[in-house]
């Protein structure tokens, strides 16, 4: 597999550098793109507990307050 990669911004010019890319390329390359994708799913998840963890305290902490400012 091969791929061309410009090596200035201007078309029509006959430079290009040809870079080769074997199977193991490909593998390291499928592999890391399978892990971020695993990881940033997990991290959405956890982003996700962490907010409802949060605005539940956060409501509580409010209910806590206006209980206590009204039998003061």
């Amino acid at each position: 597999m091969y791929i061309k990669i410009p090596l200035c911004s201007i078309r029509n010019q006959p430079h290009q550098k040809i870079v080769k890319m074997d199977t193991t390329d490909l593998k390291v390359l499928t592999v890391n793109a399978a892990t971020m994708a695993l990881s940033f799913s997990e991290l959405e998840e956890v982003l996700k507990i962490l907010l409802l963890v949060a605005s539940i305290g956060y409501t509580m902490q409010k209910w806590w307050m206006i209980n206590k400012k009204k039998k003061g």
